[in-house]
C-alpha cells in the first residue's frame, strides 16, 4: 500500500499507525487498521529467520524471493484442511516487544485453529501460548479483563463473519472493485517442510487471522487508547503465498452483528457500547486493500518516500466498501446510533458525547489535508483523515456514479492525476479544483441547504450538497482551524470574530488575506482560495463569495455589504496542491476589522 511524504522522516510505528481503519478513538470505540508499506523492514523471530534465510525483511524483499520460486514438490497440495486444523501463521508485534523481535515491526509464528470456512475464505484464531499469553488473551493484570475474558472468539461467531464474507462482501466487492488472484501457498517462501509449517490451502480462499495484534494499546492501554481492529499487509500474502487478512479478537460480542448488547459505561476498562458490523466493516475495508495491493501495486518506488495523495484515495475506497456492502450509514450523526467515528471525528465531534460516542477523545477535526496522510499529528486524530477520504469517495460517488469509483480502483495512475483522468471521462470537463473546492463547501453546508426551503446564492446548492451524508462540519470546534497554517487540499473553516466574540454581517467593515507564496521547504505554492461564507439558519439563507487566486485579498465594507443581513460568518481557506508540493501546513494571515483572525500562520 501506498503512504505519506510526509510521514518520510516521521519513525516507522507512526507511518504503521497512521494507515487505520475502521472508526475510533479508544477502547470503547471500534477501533483502527494499521497501513504497513511495501518497504516498512520487520524483524523475523527465529523460526521465520530460519524459514526465509533471513533475519529482516520488507515486502520488496520477499517479493524478490518470491519471484525466484516454483511450486514447491514437498509440499502436499492446495486443499483448505478440515475445521479444527491447528497450524502456524505469521503474527505481528507492533512495537517488538515480542522475544526475539525488535522494534518497531516485529513477525513471528504462531498457532492457529482454523474454525470456520466457506468456499473462499478460511477463518483461523490464534490458539498458541508464548511467555506473553495465551491465544488472544490480553497480558496478565490488563484492566479489560477485570469482567472476564473480552477476546473470545467463537466458532459462531467465526462462521458468522465467514458467512457474511461469502454470501454479502465476496460477490459486491467482486463486481465493484475487482477479483484477487489465487494463492494456494504451494509457492511460499523458504523451506517449509523441515519445520512443520504448511500455509497451503485453496487458493481462491482469503485467509483470516483473527488474532489480539499486538500494538502499544495490547501493552498499554491507559496510554494507548486507540487499538488496530484488523490490517493487511503485503508481507504477509508474500511469505505465505496466500491471500491473507489480519482482524482484531477484541469484544466480537458487542462488535459483531446488526443488534450486539449495548453496555456502555464511564469506566473505559469496563465501557462495552454496542458497535454493529464493526468487525464485518473492518473485513470489508482490509478486503478492498488486498484487492488494490494487486490492482495498483507498490505505487511509491523501493526506496523512495511514501506518496501521501495514494494513501488517501486507497483508504477512501476502503471506507466505501463496508457502505457499499450496507454496514456503514454516514449521515448519522454523534448524536444518533451507528454513527461512523471516521465521519463525526472529521466533522469535528469526536469530543461531543452521544450515543455512538459515549467515552469521547479528541479524534482530529475538519482541518485536515486530503492528501496529506497523518497530518494532524497525534495517535486518534488519523481517524479525521479516514473520515475525509471517505466523505470525498462519497461525494464522487453521489455525483459521477460507481464507473468513477470502480475505475479509481484500478486506475494505475495515482492520486489526483489519477481523479482528473476519470473526470475528464466522467465529468464531462470537471476540473479537479473544483470538485474539490465544491466539496470544502459541501463538509460545512450540506447540511444546511438540503433543508427543505432553504435559498443559496453564490453557489449551485446541488453542488455542494450529498445524498449520502448530511454534512455539517463543527466550525466552531478547535479541529476546524486552530493548527497554524492550512493544510494543502484540505480547508480551514473559520468563524470571523471580533473583540466581543463571533462577528455579525452588520458589523463586517473589513477583510484582508494574506497566503505565502511558499510552503515547507520553499515548496511554491500553486493557488489560494478563500471562500467567505453568510448562513442565517431562521432566515433560510446562505450566501457564498468564492475569490480564486487569493494570495493577496482585501475587501472593503462597500465589497461586504451583502453580508450584513448574515448573522454567522465563516472564511474557508484552502490551499490547492495538485502535484504533493506541500509537506506541511502552509502559512496565512487573515484580518478582519483590523483584527487578527485565529488559524493562520
Amino acid at each position: 500500500m501506498p503512504g505519506s511524504s510526509a510521514l518520510a522522516e516521521s519513525d516507522p510505528l507512526s507511518q504503521a499507525l497512521g494507515d487505520a481503519l475502521s472508526p475510533a478513538s479508544n477502547a470503547a470505540d471500534p477501533g483502527i487498521v494499521a497501513h504497513l508499506p511495501h518497504d516498512a523492514v520487520f524483524s523475523l523471530s527465529p523460526e521465520l529467520a530460519a524459514l526465509t534465510g533471513r533475519a529482516t525483511m520488507s515486502a520488496d524483499d520477499a517479493a524478490a524471493l518470491l519471484s525466484q520460486r516454483t511450486a514447491s514438490p514437498s509440499l502436499p497440495g492446495a486443499a483448505t484442511p478440515e475445521v479444527g486444523t491447528t497450524r502456524k501463521w505469521p503474527a505481528l508485534d507492533m512495537t517488538g516487544q515480542t522475544p526475539s523481535s525488535i522494534q518497531p515491526f516485529g513477525l513471528y509464528l504462531k498457532d492457529y485453529t482454523l474454525q470456520a470456512k466457506r468456499d473462499n475464505i478460511e477463518i483461523w484464531v490464534a490458539s498458541g501460548a508464548d511467555e506473553t499469553s495465551d491465544g488472544t488473551q490480553f497480558p496478565a493484570g490488563d484492566c479489560r479483563t477485570v469482567e472476564g475474558d473480552p477476546t473470545v472468539v467463537t466458532a459462531a461467531q467465526a462462521q458468522g463473519l465467514a458467512d457474511e464474507f461469502q454470501d454479502k462482501m465476496l460477490p459486491v466487492e467482486s463486481e465493484f472493485f475487482s477479483v484477487a488472484p489465487a494463492r494456494d501457498g504451494t509457492a511460499s517462501i523458504g523451506q517449509l517442510a523441515p519445520l512443520g509449517v504448511d500455509f497451503t490451502g485453496s487458493g481462491n480462499s482469503v485467509v483470516t487471522l483473527v488474532d489480539n495484534v499486538r500494538d502499544p494499546n495490547f501493552y498499554d492501554f491507559v496510554n494507548n487508547r486507540t487499538y488496530i481492529a484488523g490490517f493487511f499487509a503485503p508481507i504477509f500474502n508474500l511469505i505465505t503465498n496466500r491471500n491473507v487478512m489480519t482482524i482484531d479478537a477484541f469484544d466480537w460480542a458487542h462488535r459483531t452483528l446488526d443488534n450486539p448488547k449495548n453496555e456502555p459505561n464511564d469506566d473505559i476498562c469496563k465501557s462495552r457500547p454496542a458497535r454493529p458490523r464493526t468487525y464485518e466493516s473492518v473485513f470489508a475495508h482490509e478486503y478492498q486493500h488486498l484487492l488494490h495491493s494487486y490492482t495498483n501495486p507498490n505505487p511509491s518506488p523501493v526506496g523512495a518516500p511514501f506518496r501521501s495523495e495514494d494513501l488517501w484515495i486507497n483508504e477512501g475506497l476502503s471506507d466505501m466498501a463496508p457502505m457499499l456492502v450496507g454496514y456503514s450509514q454516514p449521515d448519522r450523526s454523534v448524536a444518533e446510533t451507528r454513527a461512523e467515528s471516521h465521519i463525526f471525528c472529521f466533522q469535528g465531534y469526536g469530543e461531543t458525547k452521544g450515543p455512538a460516542n459515549p467515552n469521547p477523545n479528541y479524534c482530529g477535526g475538519p482541518e485536515n489535508s486530503l492528501t496529506l496522510w497523518q497530518d494532524q499529528g497525534g495517535k486518534s486524530d488519523i481517524l479525521a483523515d479516514y473520515g475525509n477520504a471517505w466523505s470525498f469517495m462519497i461525494f464522487l460517488y453521489d455525483r459521477y456514479g460507481r464507473e468513477l469509483i470502480s475505475e479509481l480502483h484500478r486506475d494505475p495512475e495515482f492520486g489526483l492525476v489519477s481523479l482528473q483522468n476519470l473526470l475528464d471521462k466522467y465529468g464531462k470537463g470537471a476540473k479537479v479544483f473544483d470538485v474539490l473546492h465544491d466539496f470544502q463547501l459541501m463538509n460545512l453546508l450540506d447540511n444546511t441547504v438540503s433543508a427543505k426551503g432553504v435559498k443559496v446564492t453564490g453557489v449551485d446548492a446541488a453542488a455542494i450538497s450529498s445524498k449520502e451524508l448530511k454534512a455539517a462540519v463543527n466550525y466552531t470546534y478547535r479541529g476546524a482551524y486552530a493548527s497554524p497554517g492550512a493544510a494543502p487540499n484540505g480547508a480551514d473553516y473559520v468563524q470571523l470574530i471580533g473583540p466581543s466574540g463571533p462577528l455579525t454581517g452588520k458589523a463586517l467593515q473589513s477583510f484582508v488575506f494574506a497566503g505565502s507564496p511558499t510552503g515547507a521547504n520553499d515548496a511554491a505554492v500553486e493557488n489560494w482560495v478563500v471562500r467567505l461564507v453568510g448562513v442565517d439558519a431562521k432566515g433560510k439563507k446562505v450566501l457564498v463569495k468564492v475569490f480564486d487566486n487569493a494570495a493577496n485579498l482585501t475587501l472593503s465594507a462597500e465589497d461586504l455589504k451583502a453580508f450584513s443581513a448574515f448573522k454567522t460568518l465563516i472564511a474557508v481557506i484552502t490551499v490547492d496542491d495538485l502535484t504533493a508540493a506541500q509537506t506541511a501546513y502552509v502559512p496565512y494571515q487573515l484580518t478582519v476589522n483590523g483584527q487578527l483572525q485565529p488559524g493562520g500562520a
